[in-house]
């Protein structure tokens, strides 16, 4: 780092409701910022997305000065450049931060919310131009962009078009490698690093019901209302939900057999430390995704693949699908078929838990983490002093 005095604006605009994923990349991108810049002003979504600055043991936690977004943003009821407010904010405590570079996380949030609030309950956000006022990054899901059009959310369209046509855009850090390589200069790949290790016992249970399901945030969308759809079609199978439960987005069905105990269990709360996620992890013979919905890269698959566990999904556009085409990490469902339990079997017999585990340490690269970090700090510096 050089002597000169620089400065970067970290901009969080994800409400950690439980903390968890998020927050463990906002740690991260503070200890790679911290790297090349001398001092860094964050800016998050609420109290629960502060970041802990207690595990960043290294550094100088002088150099790191942290604001709530709602203060200001609530006073000045401001809605459109989230960048340029900040930077107005900053005007108001030191004249020299005016023209320090942003990196913004979770850009997602910003397009589809308008950083927190909309205005009123009939807004599209996605009707609503945008443009930013500093030199900016950002930290995001692209994933599905690289497929057809009609089958991706609008919302990544929206945040792609605003990457490529934005000039204060220097570039952008993405999860899915296969993604940046055709979507153009201001992508960077950045691996999903995730603390978990390969469990070398397990294997699918010979004549028990093999157990599907998920943890985490539950929300039906994401895996819950799919992994019923299975086991209201599939025999030889039971689920395991461990995490916190979002009844508004379940189905009837899904509600319905939630009730069955004897078919499906759930340990319902939120837990705080990595080790606690990765035993309930455990508990599972796969891990079910729905893919038709949910189709970003998810740090908690990479955590189910780096056990050697399968993962269950649908063949369609998205994150996921695309790693059980590419790397044969899991398997696809297909209702009319109901051949599941022989398609798993058939995945394990053919050496599918190794194939999961190389496939979850390519994504788990720590040094290829740092270099997308010096790559988009490095874009930030110049741009700035340009």
């Amino acid at each position: 780092m050089s002597e000169e005095n620089t400065f970067l604006i970290i901009a969080d605009l994800q409400s950690h409701s439980l903390g968890g994923h998020f927050g463990i990349w906002l740690n991260r991108t503070l200890f790679e910022a911290l790297k090349h810049f001398n001092t860094i002003f964050v800016y998050v979504a609420d109290e629960i997305s502060m970041p802990d600055l207690s595990k960043l043991a290294d550094v100088d936690q002088r150099r790191v000065e942290i604001h709530l977004i709602p203060n200001f943003y609530l006073k000045k009821r401001f809605f459109g450049d989230v960048l340029g407010m900040i930077s107005r904010h900053h005007a108001t405590l030191s004249a020299e931060t005016l023209g320090a570079p942003i990196f913004l996380m979770w850009a997602q949030q910003f397009i589809e919310r308008d950083l927190i609030f909309p205005p009123i309950k009939s807004w599209l956000p996605w009707k609503k131009p945008t443009s930013f006022s500093s030199t900016w990054a950002t930290m995001t899901s692209l994933s599905s962009v690289n497929h057809d059009r009609s089958s991706a959310p609008n919302m990544e369209y929206r945040i792609h078009d605003m990457i490529e046509k934005e000039g204060n855009c220097v570039g952008a850090l993405l999860w899915d490698e296969y993604a940046v390589q055709g979507l153009g200069k201001k992508y960077c790949y950045l691996p999903n690093v995730e603390p978990c290790e390969a469990d070398q016992e397990w294997h699918f249970p010979e004549s028990d019901p093999i157990t599907l399901g998920s943890v985490g945030q539950l929300w039906g969308g994401r895996s819950v209302n799919f992994m019923t759809e299975i086991l209201g079609t599939e025999k030889n199978f039971k689920g395991y939900l461990g995490g916190v439960l979002k009844p508004d987005s379940y189905t009837d069905r899904a509600k319905s057999l939630l009730q069955k105990k004897e078919i499906i269990k759930v340990e319902e709360g939120f837990v705080e430390k990595d080790e606690e996620l990765n035993d309930r992890l455990r508990r599972l013979d796969a891990f079910v995704i729905d893919s038709r919905t949910y189709k970003c890269p998810s740090g908690l698959a990479i955590r189910a693949m780096a056990m050697g566990r399968p993962i269950v999904a649908v063949d369609s556009p998205s994150w996921i699908a695309n790693q059980i085409k590419e790397h044969g990490v899991g398997v696809f469902w297909n209702e009319r078929e109901a051949n599941l339990e022989s398609n798993l079997r058939e995945w394990s017999n053919s050496g599918g838990s190794d194939r999961s585990i190389a496939a979850a340490k390519k994504l788990n690269d720590n040094e290829g983490m740092k270099r997308a970090f010096e790559d988009i700090f490095k874009r930030l510096k110049e741009a700035t002093a340009a």
